[in-house]
């Protein structure tokens, strides 16, 4: 269990999104509000036993899903090593950005 400002920032999201979604799923009984011993008006989000149940069926679908997918792609070294060095310069591309947001802009 974790405040919802703790959520959004492990998530990277807004803290009033996170708590938009969070009522959103104490509403539907997926989720609930707990005390929080370390901060009275920061309750904590908990998964019920209906959230733990249904998070356990989306896990498994997306397992199945992945698994899926996995076999119906060729596994050709040649394009995992091209879609890896990608993916590579990808990040190196974002790392960049995020360290100098000014570069996004003037390359944009």
């Amino acid at each position: 269990a974790r405040p919802v400002a703790a959520i959004a920032r492990e998530m990277g999201l807004a803290r009033q999104s996170v708590q938009r979604t969070a009522d959103l799923l104490a509403r539907d009984g997926l989720v609930e509000y707990a005390d929080n011993p370390a901060h009275r008006r920061a309750k904590l989000v908990r998964l019920t036993a209906t959230g733990r149940e249904t998070l356990a069926e989306i896990s498994a679908r997306q397992v199945a899903w992945t698994n899926a997918l996995a076999v119906a792609v060729p596994h050709d070294e040649r394009r995992i090593g091209e879609a890896t060095a990608v993916l590579r310069d990808l990040r190196l591309q974002l790392e960049s950005v995020d360290s100098n947001p000014e570069q996004g802009e003037r390359d944009a």
